[in-house]
C-alpha cells in the first residue's frame, strides 16, 4: 500500500528547521563535491596577536559563498506546520531530563579522516594510501535541492538532486563520507540572512527537505518511500551533518561575516532544529546517524566568554552559551520523549593556537585536543544530556608562512599530524578529520592541506607524518596513559593480542611554533613494567614520525632510555 498519504501527517510531525555549512574556525573555501559552487573559507584557528596586540574586527577577508546567494524567485507561503513556543534559553535546566541514550556503534572503526575540498583520482589516492577511512567535505545545498518551494512530502524526485554519483565514486575508493547540509534557500530565509540559517515557519520545509534527502540515499532505489523502486539505488548517506560552526552569533560585534551557520544566539531555535531534522532522518532511514553541527566552541564572544578565557585577544563571534541553549531547550520540553537528545553524534573543531585554556590542570593529562573534547563532555553531562559519541571535523595547523607570533613549518604540520591522530584514537572518536588533504587558496597564505595544490599533489612531510601513524596503529585499540617523573612527557599505550606499543612525545602545554617557547627533550627509561603481557628482550624498537627505525637497547638489559622530543616516536619490544 502506499505511504504518501500517511506521510502528509508524518510531515506535519517530522517538521524542521534549516541547516547551513561551512567549514572550519574561519571563512568558507569552496567544494564541488555535488557540483555546486561554494567559496572557499580558512578557519579562523590560525594565531593573531599576543597580549599586546588586539583582533582587529575583521580577521579575514570575507569570502563570497556563491551557493548561499539567494535565487531569484517569489517568496511562497509558509507551510502551516505547528512550531512549539520557543522558551527562554538559559545555562542551567529547569530539571534533569529523563536521557534516552543513542546506541553506539558496535562495529569498531578507526578515526583517521581528512576534510578536502578536492576529490579528483589523485587526491583519492593519495588519501587511499595515507589511510584515510573518513572523508569530510561534502555539501548537499538545501537551495539547490529546492530553489523555489516544493512538494518533496507528495513528489520527492520534484528536487534537483545530485549527490549520488558523487557519494558513490567516495565509497567505492574506499571512504566513509560525512554530508554537510549547506545553505538555505532564498524563499525560507529570515531579514538580512545569507543562507545561514532560516525563519523559523519554514522548519516544516526543512524536515520535509532533511525526510527527502535521507531517503533518497538509503541505498535501496525507493526515492519516495512507497516500497516501490523508481529508479537505480543511489548510495547511502551515513552521516548528516547539521550546519556547520552554527554558534555564529550573527550580533557579535567582532567579525560580521558568518561560516556556514548562524544559530549562536537562537540556541533553542537549533534545537527545535535538530529535534525535527533526527524523526525526519531516523523516520526515513533508521541506519542513518544525525550529526551535530560543527561547532567552532572558540573565539567567544566578549559578551558570553567563561571565565578565564583567552581575552582579549582572542575576542571572536562564537556564543559559548549556544551548546547549553540548545540541550536546556531540548531537556525542558522534550526530556522525556523517544530519541532525546535527538542526535547521535556531536561535533566540535580544533585548532591548536586555543589549547592554553583547554589544557588539563595537571600535566600531562588532558593536554589539548583531550582537554577540550573532555571539558565539552563534562559540560553536557553537567545539563543532563547523555554520553554521546562525538566527531571533530576539522582539526590542524598550516605549513606555513611564520608570522611575529608563531614559528610555522612542514616539520611542526608532521609533529602536529601525529600527535593529532593518536589523541583522536586516545579519545575514540568517530572520525577525525584533518584540515585539509590538499592546500586551497587562503587569503592571508596559509598553507593547511598534507598535499601541495600542484599538478602531481606533491606530498609534504605531514602527509608522510599521517600514512606512517595509520599504519603504525592500524588495529591497535587503545590502552591507557603511561607517565615518568617528568610530567612533560606525554604516552599513550596501544594493545593488540600478543602485543603493546607506546607512542610518546614531549609537550611544552603552548601551541607548536610560539616563538619564545623552546621545545622540551628529555630522556626517560622503559622496562618490562611498561610493556605488560609482552616478553621483555632488553631491546625496544623505535619508530619516527616519518618511518625511520631504530633499535636501542641491548639484550637482557633491564632498563632501556629513550631520548623523546615533541616529534611522537613508537616504541615497542624488538625482537
Amino acid at each position: 500500500m502506499k505511504v504518501r498519504a500517511l506521510r502528509r501527517i508524518a510531515s506535519i510531525v517530522f517538521a524542521v528547521g534549516v541547516v547551513v555549512a561551512g567549514l572550519g574556525l574561519g571563512i568558507f573555501v569552496g567544494c564541488q563535491s555535488t557540483g555546486e559552487s561554494f567559496s572557499a573559507r580558512t578557519p579562523s584557528g590560525e594565531h593573531r596577536a599576543e597580549a599586546t596586540q588586539t583582533i582587529s574586527t575583521v580577521l579575514y577577508l570575507p569570502l563570497i559563498m556563491s551557493a548561499v546567494a539567494p535565487e531569484a524567485s517569489a517568496t511562497p507561503t509558509a507551510t502551516a506546520t505547528p512550531v512549539p513556543p520557543t522558551p527562554t534559553a538559559t545555562s542551567t535546566p529547569t530539571a534533569p531530563p529523563t536521557a534516552t541514550v543513542t546506541p553506539t556503534p558496535t562495529v569498531w572503526v578507526q578515526s583517521f579522516g581528512v576534510h578536502t575540498f578536492n576529490t579528483s583520482d589523485t587526491a583519492k589516492a593519495k588519501a587511499n594510501s595515507a589511510g584515510v577511512r573518513f572523508l569530510a567535505g561534502t555539501w548537499l545545498s538545501w537551495s539547490s535541492v529546492e530553489p523555489s518551494n516544493r512538494d518533496l512530502t507528495n513528489n520527492p524526485m520534484s528536487g534537483n538532486w545530485g549527490l549520488g554519483g558523487t557519494i558513490r565514486n567516495l565509497q567505492n575508493a574506499g571512504f566513509t563520507p560525512i554530508v554537510t547540509i549547506a545553505s538555505s534557500p532564498s524563499w525560507a530565509l529570515p531579514t538580512k540572512s545569507s543562507g545561514c540559517d532560516f525563519a523559523n515557519a519554514f522548519m516544516g520545509e526543512f524536515a520535509e527537505f532533511m525526510w527527502a534527502a535521507a531517503e533518497r540515499y538509503d541505498g535501496d532505489g525507493d526515492y519516495d518511500g512507497d516500497g516501490d523502486a523508481d529508479g537505480p539505488a543511489e548510495p547511502e548517506v551515513p552521516y548528516w551533518e547539521l550546519y556547520n560552526e552554527a554558534d555564529f552569533d550573527p550580533t557579535n560585534t567582532v567579525q560580521p561575516y558568518d561560516h556556514g551557520g548562524c544559530w549562536g544566539n537562537r540556541g533553542a531555535d537549533y534545537g527545535e532544529l535538530l529535534r525535527r531534522a533526527y524523526l525526519a532522518v531516523t523516520q526515513a532511514n533508521p541506519r542513518a546517524k544525525v550529526v551535530f553541527s560543527g561547532i567552532a566552541y572558540d573565539r567567544f564572544t566578549p559578551e558570553t566568554q567563561p571565565p578565564g578565557y583567552l581575552s582579549p585577544n582572542w575576542d571572536g563571534p562564537f556564543n559559548y552559551n549556544f551548546v547549553a541553549d540548545v540541550f536546556n531547550y531540548l531537556g525542558t520540553n522534550y526530556g522525556g520523549e523517544a530519541g532525546y537528545p535527538f542526535v547521535h553524534v556531536l561535533n566540535v573543531h580544533v585548532y591548536n593556537d586555543f589549547r592554553p585554556y583547554w589544557n588539563g590542570a595537571t600535566k600531562p593529562y588532558d593536554q589539548e585536543m583531550l582537554g577540550k573534547v573532555r571539558k565539552l563532555q563534562a559540560r553536557l553531562s553537567g545539563l543532563g544530556v547523555p554520553a554521546l559519541p562525538i566527531m571533530v571535523t576539522e582539526v590542524g595547523i598550516p605549513s606555513e608562512p611564520s608570522d611575529s607570533w608563531t614559528n610555522r613549518s612542514e616539520e611542526l604540520q608532521a609533529v602536529y599530524v601525529a600527535q593529532t591522530l593518536v589523541r583522536g584514537e586516545v579519545l575514540g572518536l568517530v572520525a577525525n578529520q584533518w584540515f585539509t588533504l590538499v592546500d586551497f587558496q587562503h587569503e592571508l597564505g596559509y598553507k593547511y592541506g598534507l598535499l601541495k595544490n600542484d599538478v602531481g599533489l606533491t606530498e609534504k612531510l605531514g602527509y608522510t607524518a599521517y600514512r606512517v601513524t595509520t599504519q603504525e596503529l592500524d588495529g591497535w585499540r587503545y590502552d591507557q596513559q603511561v607517565t615518568w617523573s617528568n610530567t612533560s612527557v606525554e604516552g599513550h599505550r596501544f594493545s593488540k593480542v600478543g602485543g603493546k606499543k607506546i607512542v610518546v612525545w614531549t609537550d611544552t602545554g603552548e601551541r607548536l611554533g610560539k616563538k619564545g617557547t623552546n621545545p622540551v627533550t628529555a630522556n626517560i627509561t622503559f622496562n618490562a613494567s611498561y610493556f605488560p603481557g609482552v616478553t621483555w628482550t632488553g631491546k625496544l624498537r623505535v619508530t619516527d614520525k616519518l618511518g625511520g627505525v631504530t633499535t636501542v637497547g641491548s639484550a637482557g638489559s633491564q632498563n632501556v632510555s629513550v631520548t623523546v622530543t615533541q616529534s611522537p616516536v613508537f616504541v615497542e619490544v624488538a625482537p
